[in-house]
């Protein structure tokens, strides 16, 4: 069959009549064979025969593809695109994102550029030069909660009360990587102490017209209506304080979760 590297058809190199002359089934039969295996390696343009091999498209361009509607169906690059929306965001595990991607760190990038960005995010996240730029979300450092009031009534369980975030504002941002605590946030608690006998002591007084004798001998201490100073002993343990120190640095604790560093990237389309 004479199709050669480019799939070009050519008659085969056989005697071709002439006018007046004889056809003999012979010489005119192998053409007409061959046209026929030729067309039965042909595809129909009604699909009503199927490729047996792969096709190579030799990088041309299969154009104007409808929608797509079983498994096995090619899909337009319309469809892929829509696919993955702009503004969509994905974690991402190395430096240099893919082509239609921006990394997300706050960034300004062009309107013009980045149109179909620039429609979805508008100036949410930063209005870059506040004409010609915008900026993307910065992602740097932050972990991606769900908005709080998302698909309608509020969850209550990020709100600016509790954590310093308006969880129900797209793009809000806060948190910390430690935290000092206070008194306040400490939970109540008490201070134990003891204390001994060793607080006794005496007090000096004085009395008039008192005798008395001593408690080993029994002598008289002198006579009446004198003055004598004696030396009584009033408690084993009178009130008095003693102070309980405390312990600790002051320093922040640790404010984050096991985790692990990954980028954030943006389709861009572009």
């Amino acid at each position: 069959m004479p199709f050669d590297s480019n799939g070009k058809y050519s008659l085969p190199p056989i005697y071709k009549a002439t006018t007046g002359e004889k056809v003999l089934a012979e010489q005119h039969n192998i053409p007409f064979e061959d046209v026929a295996q030729a067309l039965s390696q042909c595809l129909k343009r009604d699909g009503s025969t199927p490729a047996i091999r792969n096709l190579s498209m030799s990088g041309f361009l299969i154009t104007d593809l409808g929608d797509a509607k079983n498994p096995g169906d090619a899909v337009s690059k319309k469809l892929l695109d829509a696919s993955v929306p702009i503004g969509e965001i994905k974690v991402f595990p190395t430096d240099t994102p893919p082509q239609g991607w921006l990394l997300c760190y706050g960034q300004a990038v062009s309107r013009t550029t980045y149109a179909a960005l620039f429609g979805v995010l508008g100036t949410r996240y930063g209005a870059g030069d506040g004409g010609s730029t915008f900026n993307v979300p910065d992602l740097r450092g932050r972990v991606v909660i769900g908005r709080d009031d998302m698909g309608g009534p509020a969850a209550n369980r990020i709100t600016a009360a509790g954590s310093g975030i308006n969880g129900a504002v797209l793009g809000a941002a806060g948190g910390a990587e430690n935290v000092a605590i206070n008194t306040a946030q400490m939970p109540w608690h008490n201070h134990g102490g003891g204390t001994g006998g060793a607080g006794g002591h005496d007090h000096e007084f004085s009395l008039i017209g008192m005798s008395d004798s001593d408690h080993a001998n029994n002598p008289t201490l002198g006579a009446n209506n004198q003055t004598r100073v004696w030396t009584r002993r009033t408690s084993w343990a009178p009130d008095h304080a003693h102070a309980i120190g405390g312990e600790g640095g002051g320093q922040a604790h640790l404010n984050v979760q096991p985790s692990i560093i990954l980028n954030f990237i943006i389709r861009t389309g572009v």
